[in-house]
């Protein structure tokens, strides 16, 4: 039955967003369709490619419910941890074997595994795999986990220079377990806004509980957010720039930072586009996100406009 339903998966998300986009279902609300493909490496030098397409349905104005449902593609799961913020890449000597045994060696077939429980995944789908796989090794595809968030204006808004929300998001473990962790897990944050004359300057903070699968210990990681959203400009493009950082989740592999930057078009034309580059280690390497909105406008925030 999950198999059936994961070769549907494209198919389900197309006839999805045609009825909703057809009638008045989207009335204050916004219906997008996000492709994304990101490509990193660790310190074997092992590389991998991961490719999402997400349904993603955003409603309401200062209490604002959002809900993501993605299909992911991986090329190499065990090369790779599952978290809320994307792929990371895993050690090699920390990963194990997510079938049952005990360990796995370096991905070059030497000995050695950490004595305590590690493992890999990726950014949140799954099925089991029997050991660690090389780079280059058959990808798998599948529904990925949902996840909902909710966010709740508490200051400001409207026409008023300052605002804050604060922001609950969670994570269910709906994917199979060789695309996802199997574990629920939950992030608490806040967002700060200021509006000036050439556009909006946001900062976020959060904290995230990350559920420990039995193949890795998994850390609960901090991360932090500054960026701008620019106002329309020529033609109604509007572009944004942002820096995010998180702290460590997979033991060994250190934080992650990362520097991006996006377009989105007018609401005649309703695109956006955005490219990030990682800075650190632990961080994917690159990625892109190209995407395209039903639906009537929600109130936005730089980071919720034109970051993926």
């Amino acid at each position: 039955m999950i198999g059936r339903i994961t070769a549907q998966a494209p198919r389900l998300l197309v006839t999805g967003l045609l009825a909703l986009s057809s009638g008045p279902a989207l009335a204050g609300s916004e219906l997008s369709v996000l492709g994304a493909w990101s490509r990193g490496d660790d310190v074997s030098e092992t590389t991998t490619d991961s490719e999402s397409l997400t349904l993603r349905w955003i409603t309401g104005d200062r209490l604002r419910f959002r809900a993501y449902l993605p299909f992911l593609r991986l090329q190499d799961p065990d090369a790779v941890a599952s978290t809320p913020f994307g792929p990371i890449p895993v050690p090699p000597d920390r990963r194990r074997d997510r079938a049952g045994s005990d360990t796995t060696g370096p991905i070059d077939g030497g000995g050695g595994s950490d004595s305590g429980g590690s493992g890999t995944g990726t950014g949140g789908s799954g099925g089991p795999t029997a050991a660690v796989t090389s780079a280059g090794a058959t990808a798998i595809s599948g529904l990925g986990d949902v996840r909902i968030g909710l966010d709740a204006r508490v200051l400001g808004g409207g026409s008023r220079l300052l605002a804050m929300d604060l922001e609950l998001d969670v994570k269910a473990p709906t994917a199979d377990d060789t695309l996802g962790t199997g574990e629920w897990d939950a992030r608490f944050g806040m967002t700060l806004e200021r509006r000036t004359w050439p556009g909006l300057v946001y900062g976020g903070v959060g904290w995230t509980r990350i559920g420990d699968p039995d193949w890795i210990d998994l850390e609960d990681a901090a991360d932090v957010v500054v960026g701008f959203d620019g106002e329309p400009g020529a033609r109604g493009l509007r572009w944004g720039t942002w820096a995010q950082a998180v702290g460590e989740i997979v033991p060994g592999a250190g934080a992650q930072a990362y520097l991006g930057g996006g377009v989105r078009g007018p609401s005649s034309r309703p695109f956006r586009v955005s490219a990030y580059f990682g800075l650190t280690r632990a961080a994917q390497d690159f990625g892109v996100t190209l995407g395209w909105s039903f639906g009537g406008a929600t109130r936005g925030g730089g980071r919720r406009e034109l970051q993926p």
